[in-house]
C-alpha cells in the first residue's frame, strides 16, 4: 500500500507540473503588452462606395504563433439540399441548418503554410481557419454532404470577398505582426470585431481586440432609412427615379444620334 501510495502520490505531483507548466507556456504567450489596432477604424459608405482596404496590426510575443481576424455578427443560416429525384431531375430533398455563421470572416495567420490561393478544400479537409469556423457551426454528427455544402457555402462566401483564410511567413524575432485586408462594397453596415489570436497550439486564444465600424452616410444613408420605416414612401421614390433615369437616358441617346 505504502508503494502505491508513493507511486500515486508521484504521478499526481508530475500532473500538477505539467498543468502548471501548459498554464506558463499560455500566460507568457498573452503576456501583458499584446495589442491590436485597425485603421480606418470607422468605415463610411456611400452612394460610390466600391470597398477599401484594412491595415491590422498586433504586438505579441515573438515565438507566439498568431492570427489576425475580422469578424462579423453570427447568425443562422439555412440552405436547401439539392439531390437526385426518380434518378433524373435535380430537386431540393430537403433543408441543412447553419448555426453561428458570421457575415464576414477575414484571416491572415501564421498557423500552416497554406498558400495565399490555395483551395478551400485540400484532400476533403478545410484549412486552418475554417476548420475552427466548421467545428462550430455544423450540427453534432453532421455527415460527410453537410460538410460538402459548408465548403460550397464558404466558396461562395470567399468569392464574395466576405470570406478569406490565408498565411503568411512566420516570424523570426519581431513581435510585430500585420495583414492587409479588402473591404468589399457588399459588406453588411454594424460593428466588426478584430481579434489578435494567438497561442502555442490550439485553440489559440484572444490576446487583443479593437473594434470597426462600418456605416451608411449621405444618400446612401438616407434610402437605406426610407427602405425600413416607410416602404411606400421608398417604393414611390424608387419608380420615380427609374422613370426619370430611363427619360434622361432616351434624352441623351437622340442627342448624340443628331450629332452624328
Amino acid at each position: 500500500m505504502r508503494r502505491l501510495s508513493l507511486r500515486t502520490s508521484s504521478w499526481i505531483t508530475a500532473s500538477l507540473l505539467l498543468v502548471t507548466a501548459r498554464a506558463s507556456a499560455a500566460e507568457s504567450c498573452g503576456a501583458p503588452g499584446a495589442a491590436i489596432r485597425v485603421e480606418p477604424a470607422e468605415v463610411e459608405v456611400g452612394m460610390f462606395y466600391r470597398g477599401t482596404k484594412l491595415h491590422v496590426e498586433g504586438t505579441a510575443p515573438a515565438d507566439c504563433k498568431v492570427a489576425l481576424v475580422c469578424l462579423g455578427h453570427e447568425s443562422k443560416v439555412e440552405l436547401k439540399r439539392k439531390g437526385k429525384v426518380g434518378g433524373l431531375l435535380w430537386m431540393n430533398v430537403g433543408d441543412v441548418a447553419f448555426e453561428h455563421v458570421p457575415s464576414l470572416f477575414l484571416q491572415s495567420s501564421e498557423l500552416d503554410g497554406i498558400r495565399p490561393d490555395a483551395p478551400v478544400a485540400l484532400g476533403g479537409r478545410l484549412v486552418e481557419g475554417y476548420e475552427r469556423m466548421e467545428a462550430r457551426v455544423l450540427p453534432a454528427g453532421a455527415d460527410e454532404d453537410q460538410r460538402r455544402l459548408f465548403q460550397e457555402f464558404v466558396r461562395l462566401k470567399e468569392h464574395e470577398q466576405l470570406y478569406l483564410a490565408r498565411s503568411g511567413p512566420a516570424r523570426a524575432s519581431s513581435s510585430i505582426v500585420s495583414a492587409d485586408f479588402w473591404l468589399p462594397a457588399s459588406v453588411p453596415p454594424g460593428k466588426y470585431e478584430v481579434q489578435l489570436l494567438g497561442g502555442r497550439g490550439e485553440p489559440l486564444g484572444v490576446l487583443a481586440a479593437s473594434e470597426l465600424t462600418v456605416k451608411r452616410v449621405g444618400l446612401a444613408a438616407l434610402i437605406s432609412s426610407m427602405a425600413q420605416s416607410h416602404g411606400l414612401i421608398y417604393g414611390i421614390v424608387s419608380v420615380v427615379l427609374a422613370i426619370a433615369m430611363g427619360f434622361l437616358t432616351g434624352v441623351l441617346f437622340k442627342a448624340s444620334k443628331k450629332g452624328h
